[in-house]
This record gives structure tokens, sequence and C-alpha cells, in this order.
């Protein structure tokens, strides 16, 4: 048994690179993070010879901790280390239910499951990279948990698997695959209706508290339940599956598919696993990507960890997806929305090479720049496999890394022919063969083309073929990408000369457009003409197959068409033209986007923009949970129209657009998009020379610092706005600003000042009557006091606060409020009350869907528990409240779980004492044992 917290560390980090040189710099990184003591690496000397002694007496011969250069390494066999045990146990498994053996699956994974004693790395304290080991095991153990569950449905065992089913949803409600089971295991018992309300459950606290829609399989299952056709046993693979969905007609690419078939074959049955690497390469509109989505769908069943398509758009008029936005995104669907992830860009890089190490998914990276920019996606171990797609050759992955390569060609004669009469009404049309096989020249044997092409005679029923390829031949002949493409563009010509005037207007303005689709309503404004009518042009270019509809009903163009459109506007439309479409373009997106954020915030400080705008040309979203879920769906457009108007010098609307998306950036935490566009709203603004803007600018953007503790970066962004707040007398902004100040002195436990500044923020804002604000400092204020342990003040102001924030109908600052309340009254022994407070406090954020705050509340429950005698309690409220922080990617998720392990070992809560300060003479001015406050986070503070 090891007593010593840092030597149980110590043996930690060598286990978890056993065999392997862990340096002593690596050791004491871990051990102490950022800031080790003077006497680290005599500590650690320290606690190598104590290893040594232990191991010498426990592990016999065959385990020795060795001295090397620099560092040591612990010789440990497969045999000896669970782990190791698991990660074989758990790979055979998924390999047998892969190949339908699933009653040795289900005894393999049995067995790999039963190596588990608790949570993983439960009883150690990691602060450097290994820090996320335990989370990654975890998500291990509940990967295998799925797959055996999966087996035993197969099994029949279905009431067997149901009560574990249930306690699993209820504890992993965004592991979707879980209540996707309950509900197969549930309907095979004949419980349809029992299995039905397990689908409006997840769908309601999905939405509520997450707001999230039900994933496809989830909602594939709840179709078939309803259609009383449920599978026999799931067919979906266990992983997250986020590959587009394949055309229905595929032509021809037999010899290609048998090439990247063969491959992965060859891997499947070697004898050690390893990635592979594949690239499809060829000029544009040859079908790279319809190639690479039909093959990564029939061999899907190999990936059970995960199947997920990324396009970079290398080539397309939208904003580039980069590098590492793309490995942000792959992380997160692999692991999970509560998925920490590093911010450093190497660090980033390490971790998607360690996550696929452990995984075998397939990846489908799409429209790839270069060799350079392929090679951050490389794995270098494990069973993964992944597929780029790209116009560049990328000859340098078949050297360097043995990448199979597929060199695409357009169609032959015959598959040329086949797609032309099989999207025909009648296949009797294309009978005159040579008139086909000229089409089929003039189209250069591109699919693309020979899309468009059918479509084109599919509308006009009365054209012959040969009539058709005479109208082409006499057609524009301007090339549009030179060489091979010149075809294309023929093809493009035709069909676009085809169309009536204000379509073909319309088709023109959407090559212009930022963001990856679109709807009917934006068009609406950018066109200056009705909902319906836009609709309407929609759908006509849709049937013209010049745009395609998206799976969620939206419009996108294919990237060579969308060139072609916007080649087509800067020939065709006056510059007056083009500038007021996009100016109304641009308008409706910040029109809307404000008026959602009013509904998510409707008093909070957005000057100038304090009042409602008008309405937009399409309804926008009427509740709170509407308006979340319409910014959900529309992000990647707002943002991109952000950098659209930038791009353009339409300052001022770059950065009202930013301004008007900061509820919802507060809400949401998408870190990057949120920096990103205040950065550059920042930029546009002081090039605008608008000095409100400039403060607003700054001050969001010191927000979006603050949260994840930057917090040097973030006073200095809200002292910019504070100075320039003073400077144009706006007492609101001014207000704000010092709000933010004190918040940053509060998280970096510079208590008087951050008091000193709440105040003068305080006196502004009552003197001006801007209750809103004035209950946000309140309550500030109340959790001030709390960690400073004078517990009768803390109470005077969360009671001031609490009645302005349901005065005003501040819900989520009610919620912070009633937990600060909570928080004073039990510091003064009031336990019940606390509770009560608690219970209320998670209600109205569960209500509101603000998992923020709810992860808050459920911290501070987990405190009255344990202060009430419930270690049980504390411990599951304390579990969900770590989930919830990390699913946002809050660090306040690394104290919650120090808290659970000092909870399991009967440790000091970290940052708190268990005897009363010297000095205290009453509960109400001492930190009484198990006290509330957590040192970090969002409490409300804005």
């Amino acid at each position: 048994m090891i007593t010593s917290a840092k030597q149980r560390a110590t043996l930690a980090v060598l286990l978890m690179r056993a065999n392997q040189i862990v340096t002593v710099d690596r050791l004491i990184d871990e051990l102490w993070g950022p800031a080790p003591p003077s006497s680290a690496r005599g500590s650690v000397a320290t606690y190598i010879w104590r290893l040594r002694r232990l191991l010498q007496t426990e592990a016999g011969e065959d385990c020795a901790l060795v001295s090397v250069p620099d560092g040591y390494r612990l010789q440990v066999r497969d045999d000896e280390l669970d782990v190791t045990q698991f990660n074989r146990l758990h790979e055979l498994g998924r390999a047998q239910l892969a190949q339908g053996e699933v009653q040795s699956a289900a005894d393999t994974l049995s067995a790999a499951l039963d190596l588990w004693r608790g949570d993983p790395l439960d009883d150690v304290v990691l602060h450097g990279a290994l820090a996320d080991e335990a989370t990654r095991l975890a998500d291990e153990r509940l990967a295998a948990l799925e797959q055996r569950i999966e087996a035993d449905l197969a099994l029949g065992r279905h009431q067997a698997v149901s009560p574990q089913l249930r306690l699993l949803v209820e504890r992993h409600p965004l592991r979707e695959r879980f209540a996707v089971q309950l509900m197969i295991a549930l309907y095979r018992s004949g419980r349809q209706t029992e299995a039905l309300a397990v689908f409006r459950r997840a769908r309601d606290q999905l939405a509520g508290e997450f707001g999230l829609e039900p994933g496809e399989e989830l909602a594939a299952t709840h179709r078939m339940i309803l259609r009383s056709d449920a599978p026999d046993r799931p067919t979906a693979a266990d992983g997250p599956s986020g590959l587009r969905v394949p055309q229905r007609r595929f032509y021809g690419r037999s010899t290609e598919l048998a090439v990247l078939g063969d491959a992965l074959h060859d891997r499947l049955t070697a004898a050690r696993p390893a990635p592979l690497v594949c690239v499809i390469t060829g000029t544009a509109g040859v079908g790279k990507s319809c190639l690479a989505l039909r093959w990564a769908h029939q061999v899907r069943g190999e990936f059970p960890d995960g199947q997920l398509f990324v396009c970079l758009r290398s080539h397309s008029n939208l904003e580039r997806v980069s590098a590492l936005a793309a490995l942000r995104r792959i992380l997160r669907d692999l692991c999970g929305p509560a998925a920490q992830l590093p911010i450093d860009e190497d660090e980033l890089a390490k971790r998607y090479r360690s996550v696929l190490a452990r995984r075998r998914a397939l990846l489908v990276i799409d429209d790839v720049p270069d060799a350079a920019t392929a090679a951050l996606f490389l794995p270098d171990s494990g069973g993964s496999a992944v597929l780029f797609t790209s116009r560049a050759p990328l000859d340098e992955l078949t050297r360097s890394h043995g990448a199979v390569h597929v060199g695409l060609r357009p169609l032959n004669a015959q598959d040329s022919h086949a797609m032309l009469a099989d999207r025909a009404a009648s296949a009797d049309r294309f009978a005159d063969h040579a008139s086909t096989a000229e089409l089929a020249d003039l189209c250069g044997h591109l699919p693309l083309a020979l899309k468009l092409a059918a479509a084109h005679l599919e509308k006009h029923p009365a054209l012959s073929v040969s009539e058709y390829v005479a109208q082409m031949q006499q057609g524009d002949r301007v090339t549009l990408l030179g060489g091979a493409q010149q075809t294309v563009r023929r093809t493009f010509d035709h069909s676009y000369h085809t169309l009536r005037d204000a379509d073909a207007r319309a088709f023109r303005l959407l090559g212009l457009l930022a963001g990856p689709d679109t709807d009917a309503a934006p068009v609406a404004a950018m066109l200056d003409v009705s909902f319906a009518d836009a609709d309407a042009t929609l759908q006509r270019l849709c049937a013209a197959h010049l745009i395609e509809r998206t799976a969620d009903g939206h419009f996108g163009l294919h990237d060579l068409l969308r060139a072609y459109a916007a080649d087509r506007a800067r020939e065709t439309e006056p510059a007056g033209g083009v500038e007021g479409a996009l100016d109304r373009w641009l308008d409706w997106h910040a029109t809307a986007a404000v008026a959602a954020d009013f509904i998510l915030d409707p008093l909070r400080y957005r000057a100038p923009l304090d009042r409602p705008p008008g309405a937009p040309p399409h309804p926008t979203p009427a509740h709170r949970h509407e308006a979340l879920a319409w910014l959900d769906r529309e992000r990647a457009n707002l943002v991109a129209a952000i950098f659209k108007a930038a791009r353009y010098k339409r300052h001022r609307t770059a950065w009202t657009l930013a301004w008007g998306l900061f509820s919802y950036f507060d809400l949401r935490k998408p870190w990057t998009d949120w920096i990103d566009t205040y950065q550059l709203g920042l930029s546009c603004a002081r090039a605008a020379g608008d000095p409100h803007g400039e403060a607003v600018m700054n001050y969001g953007l010191a927000t979006a610092f603050y949260y994840p503790r930057r917090f040097s970066e973030a006073l200095d962004r809200y002292r910019a706005a504070l100075s320039i707040h003073r400077q144009t007398g706006d007492r609101r902004g001014e207000g704000v600003a010092l709000n933010g100040i004190a918040n940053v002195f509060m998280e970096s436990d510079r208590l008087d000042d951050a008091i000193k500044y709440y105040l003068k923020a305080l006196t502004i804002h009552a003197a001006d009557g801007n209750r809103r604000d004035e209950g946000v400092v309140l309550n500030n204020l109340s959790e001030t006091y709390c960690k400073l342990s004078r517990y009768r003040e803390a109470e005077r102001y969360a009671q001031r606060a609490l009645v302005i924030q349901r005065e005003v109908a501040n819900r989520r600052v009610e919620v912070f409020t009633l937990s600060h309340l909570a928080n004073a009254r039990a510091g003064q022994g009031d336990l019940p009350a606390a509770f009560r407070l608690l219970r209320e406090a998670v209600d109205l954020a569960s209500q509101i869907g603000d998992l923020q705050a709810q992860a808050w509340a459920l911290n501070y429950l987990g405190h009255v528990a344990l202060q009430s005698g419930e270690p049980r309690e504390s411990r599951k409220h304390w579990r969900d409240a770590a989930a919830a922080f990390a699913a946002l990617g809050d660090p306040a998720a690394a104290e919650v779980r120090a808290r659970l392990l000092a909870l399991d070992h009967d440790l000091p809560a970290p940052g708190h004492l268990l005897v009363p300060e010297s000095g205290a003479s009453s509960p109400a001015d001492r930190r009484s044992d198990g006290d509330l406050i957590l040192d970090r986070g969002d409490t409300g503070r804005r």
C-alpha cells in the first residue's frame, strides 16, 4: 500500500509510460505543474528510491525500475499491467463483435470490464499532459460497455440489460448510444410505450439542458419503433458517425473501389495493426468526394470507434477550414463534448495522435490543399484509416508514409452512358448512341457535368440528345479553370442560360455569399423579394441541379458551381447591384442575430444596440430554446458573415454582428469563433474610428479571455474598454467594465480589490437605475463575501440581488444568486435551507437550458450534501457537475474532480480548511467544514 499521494502519482506516470523513458522534468511537470517547489528534483529522487524498495519486495525479478540518462524506465510485462490487458481484450472483443461472433465478444468484453476497480486514477492527481488520461480511460471503459451491451442484445438478453441501461442513460445523457440500446431492449421485451418514453426524455433533456437535437441514430431508432420495424440487433457503429450521405446513384469506379478495399484488407489481416492512409486525387468535378464517401460507407463497419467527414474547403470561395479547427472538431466528435482540448497547437496535434492510437476510426478529409496540411492528420499508430481527397498529387504522402494512391480519371464511355440514361425518364431517349457519346465527350465524362446535362434533358423532354449536343457546341467556349475544365464550363453555361432572368440573378449572387449553406430568409433579403418568391427560386435552382438541398433543408453549392456563379456575377452584375445585395444579406444576418440575442438576454448591456431591431423579413425564433437552436444551426453562417463584412470593409456591420452574438457565445463557449470574431471586430471598429465598437469589442474579447483564465489578457481588454467608456461618457459601459475588472480580481484572490471595483460599479448602476446590472454586481459581492467567510454580509447582498433578478427576470443570474444565498445559509449552519435553495437553483437552470449555471448549482449541492452527512449524494452531484464543466471546457472540472478524489480518500478538500480559523467567533464569521466556495469559474458575474 502506497500512502503518499505524490509517490502514487509517480508510480502512475511510470506505469502509463511503462517500458518508456520518463524524464525527471516530465515527472516534475506531472506531479507539480508549472510551479514546482525548489525541492522537486530531490523529492522525485526520494519517491523513486521508495518505489524501488517496494517493487523489489513485491514485483520480483521481472519488474525493474531502472535509471537512464535524464530519467527512469519502469520495465513491466504485458500481463502485469491491467491497462494493457484491458486494451488487448477490448480490441479482441471489438473484432469478434464486428465479425458476428457475439457470444465470444460478450465473454471477452466482460472479461475486459471485470479488470476495472472503480474510477481510473481516482487516487492520483496529475498536473501535466497525462492529467487527461483518466478521462480517456473512462471513455474507453464506456465504449467497451456499449459494445458488450450490443453483444448482449444480439444474444437476446434484453430484459437482463435494461436495468443497467437505465442507470447508464441517467448518468451519461450525452452518450446517446445508451439511450438507443435501452429503447431497443425495451422494444424487444414487448414494452414499446416505455421505449418511446425513453426517446422523449432523452430529446427533452438534450434540448432543455444542452440545447441539442437528438442524433441521427437516436432519431432513426425512434422512427423504427414507431413503425414497429426496429432491427433485430443494432446495426450502427459504436462511435460517432459524421459521414455525409452518399449519392444514391453511383456509376463505375469498380477498379478504384477494389484498390481501396484491398489496401484495407491488407491492413486488417496484418500481424500488427497500423494506420491506413489513402489518397484520392484528380481534377475538379471528377467525383473524388463521391468515391470517398461511397467507399467510407461500404467499410464503416470495420471502424467501430467512429467515421467522420471534414471538408477543408481549400478550393472554395468560402472561408477555408483551418487544419487546427478540423482537428478540434474531430477530437470533439471522437472524445465527446466533455473533452477538454489543449489550446497549444503542438499539444492539440499530440492529443489527436494519442486518441487515434487507441481507436479504430475512419476519417475522410476532403479537399486537402497540399501534403503539408495532410501530414497534420496522419496517425502514427493504431488501426485507424485516413482518406484524403485533393486536386494536388500529394505524392509526398506515398513516398514518406506509404499512402495508397488512387488517381481518379473521368468516367469511361460505358459508365457515362449509364449515368445519362439512368437519370432520364426513358432510357430509349439515349438510343442514339452516337449523340450520347458525343454529349459525354462534351461533358468531359466528368460526373458533375454529366449530372447537369441529364438534369437539363429531364427538364426539357421534347429536346433530343442530338439537338442538345448542337446547342452545346454553339455555346460559350470561355474556359473557367482551364484544361479539362473547359468542358465543365460548357455544361454550366448551358444550364445557366436556360434559367429565367430572376433565377439566373439569384444564382449569380449566391456565388458571392459566405457560409456553407443558406435558406430562403437571407436570400429573400439579398434579392429584395418576398420569402415565398425566394423559396420558389431556390426550389427551381435545386431542380436544375445548380444548387443542392442539404440534409436539414438548407441549400448549398458545389464549390465549382459556386466559383462559376461568382465569376458570372463579376461579369454581369453592376457594382452597385452586388454591393446592395451584399449589404442586404449582411444586414439580415446582423438583424436576426441581434433579435435572437434580445431573446437570450433582453436586458444586458449592448450599447449602441439598446433597442430591439425591426423584424427581419422572415420570423426569427420567439422563445429561448428556439433562439438557441437557431443560433446553433446558423453559427457557421453568422461567423462567415462577420468575415465577409470585414473583407468588404463593412466595418460597422462586422463588429455589430459580433456584438449581437455575445449572449450566445457566453452560453455556448465556442472559444475559437468567439476570440477570432471579436479580434476581427476590434480591428474593424478601429478602422471605422468607432469608439463604441472598440469598447464593446474589447469587453467581449476580455470576457472570452476571462473564462479560460487568461487573466492578464482579460484585464488589459477590460481596462481598455473602461478607458473608452469614460472618454465617451457611457456610464453603463463604465460600470460593466468595472464589474469585469472586479471579476478578474475575484478569480486572482485579490478580494479586497474586487470589492472596491464591485462597489464602484454598484454605485454607477444604482444611481442610473440599471437594475439588471445592479443585480449582477450584488450577486458578485455576495460571492466575494462568501469567499471571505463573512456569511451574514453575503446573505444580505444575495437577498438584495435575488429581489432584482426576479424583478427583471434575469433567470440565469438568479440561479447563481440562489447558490450564493445557499452558501451563506450553510455557512451559518442552516443546511436544510441551503439544500432547498440549491434544489431550486438546479431546477431553474434545467428549465432555462443553461448547462454552466446548472454545473455550479450541482457543485454547491455536492458541498451541502457532504455537510449533511450524505457523501454518496455529494459524490453524485459532483460527478454530474464535473461532467457538465468538462463539456463546457471549464477549468472548474479539474477542481471538482480533485474534490471527488479528496472525498474518496479522506483527504482535505482543495482550498478548504477542515477546522475553523483561529479567532473566528461565530459560524457566520468563519469558513466551515465543506465550505461551498470554488476559486474559479463563472458564477453569474457578467
